[in-house]
């Protein structure tokens, strides 16, 4: 991985919006005293959002020169911890995460890596919820910029989508979230001139090496394809920022099951009691009734 392809990005593809700081904030209710784990794509991004509104920040990234940019990006903080490890092995004790986000790749690869999953149960207290968040390229509506960067795309790359179309199956979806999950998607956006555009190309996955004469036609026809769409010198890329999200270590506490239990045995007489005060009220009534006749 090299320091350009890192800081391309960093600079050119998708990141987490504001809106799901929101969501996670007010929906979801994540807030300061939560410890959240953050592994993925665009750690820095969303980590300087992220560590505003919850108490310790955790992130893991095993590529040393990325790590070094996360660190350098973040700067030093008594709220941010960053490591090394492994999903497979978290230098973290025993229930001490109250969340995880993962993003893009690193959500993908760990739904269908049980050693992952296990681990991740391992450091999640009961009940915490675990964020998967995927930026799904919005290339349905014919004639836009997406849907013609997506066509060139898998033109020059043998046929292989672009890394923002493959997004997660419902098979690898309930592997992960073994009690279920839920799904909310946020418009977004990414807008980019030529050299942005040439950025974004360079550094996406299963492009043409450079001493490929597919390359060279590659670059020709992206230029093409930039003159052809932009506006004001920009072409955008629409995404649909998808939030996966669901419980970890789900449980239901011993006594919420022996009041539920509870509950449910004196409701009849709950019922009962209720029927009586009513005919009560109306027996008294009736009699009021006919004295007030009298």
């Amino acid at each position: 991985m090299t320091p350009d392809y890192i800081i391309y990005r960093s600079e050119f593809h998708p990141h987490p919006p504001i809106q799901v700081i929101e969501f996670l904030k007010y929906e979801l209710q994540v807030g300061k005293k939560y410890v959240l784990l953050l592994n993925g794509e665009s750690a820095e991004h969303f980590g300087r959002l992220l560590i505003k509104h919850i108490h310790l920040l955790c992130i893991l990234e095993q590529d040393e020169r990325l790590l070094k940019f996360i660190r350098e990006q973040l700067g030093e903080s008594a709220d941010l911890w960053s490591d090394n490890s492994a999903l497979t092995s978290i230098r973290l004790d025993d229930d001490s995460l109250d969340a995880v986000a993962l993003i893009g790749a690193d959500f993908l690869a760990a739904m269908e890596d049980e050693a992952k999953i296990k681990e991740l149960e391992r450091c999640l207290r009961l009940n915490s919820y675990a964020l998967g968040i995927f930026h799904r390229l919005d290339s349905d509506e014919e004639r836009t910029f997406s849907w013609a960067f997506a066509q060139f795309f898998k033109q020059y790359s043998n046929g292989i989508e672009h890394e923002y179309l493959r997004g997660p199956s419902q098979d690898q979806l309930n592997n992960f979230y073994k009690t279920g999950f839920e799904m909310r998607s946020f418009a977004n956006q990414v807008r980019l001139d030529w050299d942005g555009l040439q950025g974004y190309f360079l550094s996406s996955q299963n492009i043409p090496n450079e001493d490929d004469t597919k390359f060279k036609w590659a670059m020709k026809a992206l230029r093409i394809l930039f003159d052809q769409y932009a506006v004001d010198d920009v072409v955008v890329l629409d995404y649909q920022t998808e939030l996966y999200y669901g419980l970890f270590n789900k449980n239901v506490p011993a006594i919420s099951l022996r009041k539920n239990i509870f509950f449910t045995l004196l409701r009849p007489f709950a019922f009962g009691f209720y029927v009586l005060v009513k005919l009560n009220i109306y027996f008294w009534k009736m009699l009021e009734k006919l004295f007030s006749r009298k």
